[in-house]
């Protein structure tokens, strides 16, 4: 949109009643220029999505997976958590095949190590839906 090129990836709905606005490039750079606002707002967005790469790039493959899985479910809390009286809900739906693309391993994996983590009682998953219950215990994992 900012540089006059094609969409990076798919967009791809989990909903069934999904409404895509789609707005010409040509028409949103015109508007960028014209509104500070709404380019603070683009910078602000492209900053957030540089540190999630990062973050991503920079996850030791060394580490154990479960460390990795930690810190990827720390960052899931960051962005998406809500204190609720049985944990931290993670207010996005994510799968474990979301949480294996996202790693670089096999779902089976992420469920071998996700079941390692709720018999530790760090979390408790069901379909699409994780609840962090010992963050503590989280972030202590994460670090190997």
């Amino acid at each position: 949109m900012i540089d006059g090129q094609g969409q990076v990836n798919d967009l791809v709905s989990r909903f069934t009643d999904t409404a895509i606005l789609l707005v010409p490039g040509h028409d949103i750079r015109q508007l960028r220029l014209a509104n500070p606002d709404l380019r603070d707002a683009f910078e602000i967005q492209m900053a957030f999505r540089s540190r999630l790469l990062y973050e991503r790039l920079a996850a030791d493959a060394s580490l154990p997976l479960e460390a990795r899985l930690c810190k990827l479910l720390l960052t899931l809390v960051k962005l998406y958590g809500l204190n609720r009286p049985e944990g931290i809900l993670l207010d996005v739906r994510i799968s474990q095949a979301d949480l294996a693309d996202w790693l670089g391993v096999s779902r089976q994996r992420i469920n071998l190590a996700a079941q390692l983590m709720k018999s530790e009682g760090l979390l408790r998953m069901s379909y699409s839906s994780i609840i962090v219950i010992d963050l503590p215990g989280l972030q202590a994992r994460a670090m190997g």
